[in-house]
């Protein structure tokens, strides 16, 4: 971008500036998409080592016809428990009876983000951050929320931490799972790109 010349030094500044935080802005790129009765979606057209960074939101409605299903991120499709680590932190109450527990490791193919806790209709809400460039481990940290206000009244939040151990493949894809096809999904899932 050229600066006219006859503005001061501290215009100009204040103009590139203003220009580098328009051409980060242009190129985050969002994937929102509407899902109904979903077991999975692959956000694909993705670059991890230029994008960097990916957050996903998601809310809506999990149906479960079994407990302790799992929602789950697999980069490029990589379901392979062996190549993942995880630790995870819930709080629950279930119909009045409260209790947290802490999962060191769980063997799970994929970057869990969150889980069902029981075999019902829940709403669900996830954040989620995954670190995706190569040359380290990629990270995800998210937090997690699933409520339930009908008889018996649940709730459960966790938060987890996790890795993909493969530090050299680029992420080109990443599938947002919801590990057996008796759990479905219907709502938003949206990925921001670039953090």
């Amino acid at each position: 971008m050229t600066i006219h010349p006859q503005y001061p030094d501290s215009d100009r500044r204040r103009l590139r500036e203003h220009a580098r935080i328009l051409q980060r802005h242009e190129r985050r790129t969002d994937h929102v998409v509407q899902l109904t009765g979903a077991a999975s979606h692959t956000f694909s057209f993705l670059n991890g080592d230029s994008e960097r960074i990916y957050t996903l939101e998601l809310y809506g409605r999990l149906t479960s016809a079994a407990a302790d299903r799992v929602i789950r991120l697999l980069p490029n499709g990589d379901a392979t428990a062996a190549n993942y680590r995880h630790l995870l932190h819930r709080a629950y109450d279930d119909a009045g009876v409260k209790a947290h527990d802490v999962v060191d490791f769980m063997p799970m193919g994929g970057l869990v983000v969150g889980s069902n806790g029981w075999a019902e209709s829940s709403d669900v809400f996830v954040t989620a951050r995954v670190y995706a460039a190569t040359g380290r481990s990629r990270a995800s940290i998210s937090t997690h929320l699933l409520s339930n206000f009908v008889t018996p009244d649940r709730a459960l939040r966790s938060e987890n931490a996790a890795y993909w151990t493969d530090t050299t493949t680029v992420i080109t894809s990443l599938v947002l799972d919801f590990q057996n096809a008796d759990t479905t999904f219907t709502g938003t899932a949206a990925l921001h790109v670039g953090g």
